[in-house]
């Protein structure tokens, strides 16, 4: 988060560890806003995201406080950066912290 006096920000920074004991932050793998701005279309805060692997690339599911803001990123890596953000047609079903799912059958749900 941006800083103590509330929630979300504009940039996503990643916590990561091979051993579960020695932490390190990566920062601004993603953001909405400022030099790593990869949300082409608006600059408001992103809520809690989710990360999915699927067929070699790397998904960064967003949200943003904005009836059409919903969207994804794509990397090579986890660890990013995560580029080129879109929006996520919903069809007039809006939510935050999204959550992906990807069946046995190779069918992923948003």
């Amino acid at each position: 988060d941006k800083d103590n006096t509330g929630f979300c920000s504009t940039a996503y920074r990643f916590m990561h560890t091979s051993d579960m004991r020695t932490w390190q932050v990566s920062e601004e793998m993603f953001a909405s806003a400022g030099k790593q701005d990869q949300v082409s279309y608006n600059d408001k805060v992103l809520y809690a995201p989710d990360v999915h692997y699927k067929n070699g690339k790397y998904y960064l599911y967003y949200c943003q406080p904005d009836e059409h803001a919903e969207g994804v990123a794509t990397s090579d890596t986890p660890l990013g950066p995560f580029l080129n953000g879109k929006k996520i047609a919903l069809f007039g079903h809006n939510q935050i912290d999204p959550g992906v799912f990807t069946d046995d059958d190779g069918t992923s749900y948003y």
